[in-house]
């Protein structure tokens, strides 16, 4: 769930998080923000506090880092 869903707000940048989420997914075999709590994982989820293993490409990296972004208007877009 994308940092402003959490607020109430949903729009089409909400897609390219959930798609960075599932690539990295795809490619760990693990969610991002993994917590024992709710609270700790939603604080995660809106620092974008995520660990990127170290054998991933640089281009897997960078996108991953450009659409798991909390900020929207500096995420990724789909353009």
């Amino acid at each position: 769930m994308a940092p402003e869903v959490l607020t109430g707000y949903y729009g089409k940048e909400c897609d390219i998080w959930s798609l960075g989420v599932c690539i990295y997914y795809l490619l760990t075999g693990s969610l991002p923000f993994k917590s024992k709590t709710p609270i700790r994982m939603f604080q995660k989820i809106n620092g974008g506090l995520f660990e990127i293993p170290d054998q991933l490409s640089k281009p897997c990296i960078n996108f991953l880092k450009c659409t798991i972004c909390p900020d929207p208007e500096s995420r990724l877009t789909a353009d």
